[in-house]
């Protein structure tokens, strides 16, 4: 059973020196970071020794020790917990005295509710490992020879790089090892956690994450080149990132102006990417109640351009490519005329500006003035059920998808969508708005995100 899973081990603890505070740091962290983005496995955490990893029964990574080395590995641990005879919860104790000491008291309140309480006790040579299940995942050497043709990594390194400097987190040194992959070479899962340090200032962040990046894709860049003759230095969309990251940061000096923070590198790759725009079959799905219901009202108007939204999405090529664009709306149903012609008319407007927009309005009735309905046993929105049918039905037809809401409604078959091999983008309004399992499990962002597409009026 253990083979099937891989076991995560601090990388940089070959020398034997500090390796219980590099396993406590790598705890916190894990804790502190799970369920809060995709790249972050589900962990569960099992008890073991090294010598166990030895035997070969689980998977180590991102160390890649041999039987000889994890045995001498674990007598270092025999010696630095020889001493402990108590609880796991006195081991926290005393290390968050140590790191309070050690290194001032940001890190310690920042870790203080962080420490994982869901895995067993540990005694002796035992020690807290975290493990995820193996299944259909690769290590960075099996799949080097994918990412030229890919860009997509590239994306999801930026992204996730954004939101680990959103949650105050400094990348030291990660490496293209310290990530798996899925078959083409798409990121999956970080499994290097005691490189990372939450600060309690955030001021210079930005800047040493950005410069981390540029390290980072210089080490791709350079074993690229030296295995794969250059094949990613050969890709168009690969030059605006040497020349205004990897050049500046990693040389200190270009003729290109440098990124100044993430989002303007998310951008470039989308008006950048090449991802055979003429095979490529896109649909776009707007949930016109959960996005219009703040945005658009009688008494205000934020309108979205959005044209320029799905250009800066999709890139402007891909953009004009859309296959299918639909908006679904709920037609209320109102006994008084003067109520009716009130709603009428708002929803009238709503209609042709979408229309405006390039959308095929599909209406949504119910006989009734509020779009509740039950179906197995659940109460949904009639718009939402009738937006799900048409989803459902174009699963075929479509290689990407742009969902417009943050309804959690729409979760599985958006899920069906990614298991079926598509592509999958959300967008939303607002976090309140929001279910929170679209930003942990898609590509997600929220409109604000792109306010220079959104006329405030």
């Amino acid at each position: 059973m253990g083979k099937n899973y891989y076991a995560i081990l601090p990388r940089g603890i070959e020398d034997g020196r500090n390796i219980i505070d590099n396993i406590y740091r790598q705890l916190c962290l894990i804790n502190f970071l799970r369920g809060k983005h995709r790249l972050i496995p589900d962990f569960q955490f099992k008890k073991m020794t090294l010598s166990l990893l030895a035997e070969g029964q689980y998977k180590p990574v991102p160390v890649d020790f041999s039987g000889d080395e994890l045995e001498l590995l674990s007598l270092y641990v025999s010696d630095e917990l020889a001493y402990l005879k108590k609880e796991l919860k006195q081991l926290v104790k005393e290390h968050r005295l140590a790191v309070k000491s050690n290194n001032g008291p940001g890190l310690i309140n920042q870790f203080a509710n962080s420490f994982p309480t869901d895995f067993p006790e540990i005694k002796g040579k035992s020690l807290p490992v975290p493990c995820f299940a193996r299944s259909n995942l690769f290590l960075y050497q099996q799949v080097i020879d994918k990412l030229p043709e890919n860009p997509c990594w590239l994306e999801q390194l930026v992204q996730f790089y954004d939101f680990l400097t959103g949650e105050n987190i400094a990348v030291t040194r990660l490496e293209p090892g310290d990530f798996l992959y899925d078959p083409a070479g798409n990121i999956k899962y970080l499994i290097c956690y005691n490189h990372l340090t939450i600060k309690s200032d955030d001021r210079l962040i930005l800047a040493h994450n950005l410069r981390s990046l540029a390290r980072l894709l210089y080490q791709y860049y350079i074993e690229d080149t030296e295995k794969h003759q250059a094949k990613l230095f050969k890709q168009k969309w690969f030059e605006k990132i040497e020349g205004r990251l990897i050049e500046p940061l990693y040389f200190d000096g270009t003729s290109h102006p440098l990124y100044q923070n993430f989002q303007e590198i998310i951008l470039d790759l989308k008006n950048q990417l090449t991802f055979s725009v003429n095979k490529k079959r896109i649909g776009v799905f707007l949930d016109v109640a959960n996005i219009f219901s703040a945005m658009f009202t009688n008494l205000s108007r934020m309108e979205i351009n959005f044209n320029q939204l799905l250009a800066r999405v999709y890139g402007r090529g891909e953009s004009r490519r859309i296959k299918k664009k639909i908006a679904v709306m709920f037609w209320p149903f109102y006994r008084d005329d003067r109520q009716r012609e009130q709603k009428l008319s708002f929803l009238l407007t709503l209609k042709d500006y979408l229309q405006a927009n390039g959308f095929v309005v599909i209406k949504a009735e119910n006989k009734a003035a509020q779009a509740k309905t039950v179906v197995d046993g659940e109460v949904i929105d009639v718009d939402d059920v009738k937006l799900i049918e048409i989803m459902e039905s174009s699963l075929q037809e479509l290689d990407s998808i742009l969902l417009l809401s943050g309804d959690r409604h729409f979760f599985d078959i958006i899920r069906k969508y990614e298991q079926n091999g598509k592509e999958v983008r959300v967008i939303s309004i607002s976090a309140d708005s929001t279910y929170q399992q679209y930003p942990i499990n898609f590509n997600h962002q929220y409109i604000d995100q792109y306010w220079q597409c959104i006329d405030f009026s």
